[in-house]
């Protein structure tokens, strides 16, 4: 059975210039449940206790999930500003030879580099906003996915070749965005699956991860098999200041998807979530509208 959002419910929408994703939360806390005392404890305010910040770092699920819930802000952004348009590009940037950047030292060289690379493309062709996201490899190696809005431009092109002579470090590449329409979903899976290979389902299977598979355009991907080369409080991806956060509007469903012209339409997608920490436990229901 599908499940849905009973229109009297109370949720959080977000309209990113046609991709709609409402959020319902059976149990809602609207006041913080706990309160910072110093840079290693914080007080539960319902019980009194103080308890200590886990800093190990050695916690993988809680990593994980932290990781996707960077990966879903991040689709929010890409959706609000990013719709497959003719003035948008999405370029890969590699390294060449083997002075290549790794992930171990943040990324940062990559970053320096970069700002070189937007500074010389905005002397040639103005006003440019972006998202830049850098991938890691199982090497400990990095190349970096960017999406770029020429807002000087109606229509962009720009030949590869001129892209990797402003670039200079390596091969890059551009992919047209044309019949994608939901781009923050194309993006993610860049950044999370790694295509099916021998080494791949190995690697899944020695470190005890669940292995799911999925297909794309007729390619197998291991979903989240990425994840794992991503380190602890890595800075995966930056923005310019153009770039705008979703607009958060909260009421009764019915309200909301009236407002938004919804109403009669059913979701192209949703799922259920059930969460469960010791004696708490809550239901979490996200309805997904792609009207683009």
């Amino acid at each position: 059975m599908k499940v849905k959002i009973d229109n009297n419910l109370y949720v959080h929408a977000r309209n990113m210039c046609g991709i709609v994703e409402l959020q319902y939360m059976e149990k809602r806390n609207n006041e913080c449940p706990i309160k910072v005392l110093n840079g290693n404890q914080y007080l539960i305010k319902s019980t009194g206790e103080i308890c200590d910040f886990d800093k190990t770092g050695t916690n993988r699920t809680n990593s994980y999930k932290s990781l996707y819930r960077t990966f879903k802000q991040l689709r929010y952004l890409i959706n609000n500003n990013f719709l497959g348009c003719k003035n948008e590009l999405f370029v890969t940037l590699t390294y060449g030879g083997i002075d290549r950047p790794r992930i171990l030292d943040g990324g940062k060289r990559f970053y320096m580099d970069f700002q070189i690379y937007i500074k010389a493309l905005r002397r040639k062709y103005g006003h440019i906003e972006f998202i830049n996201v850098v991938e890691p490899h199982a090497d400990g190696h990095i190349h970096a996915h960017v999406l770029m809005k020429f807002i000087d431009y109606d229509s962009i092109f720009i030949a590869n070749s001129e892209l990797a002579t402003i670039w200079g470090k390596g091969f890059v590449k551009v992919t047209n965005l044309k019949n994608v329409d939901n781009v923050g979903a194309y993006l993610s899976a860049y950044l999370t699956d790694v295509e099916v290979s021998d080494s791949v389902i190995h690697d899944c299977i020695k470190n005890g991860e669940k292995i799911v598979v999925k297909e794309i355009n007729g390619k197998k991907f291991v979903k989240g098999a990425r994840l794992k080369y991503y380190p602890k409080k890595f800075r995966i991806y930056r923005r310019s200041k153009g770039i705008l956060d979703p607009e958060v509007i909260s009421g009764v469903s019915r309200d909301i998807k009236k407002k938004i012209g919804i109403l009669s339409r059913e979701p192209d997608f949703t799922k259920k979530y059930e969460i469960k920490i010791n004696d708490f436990s809550n239901t979490i229901i996200y309805e997904h509208f792609n009207l683009r």
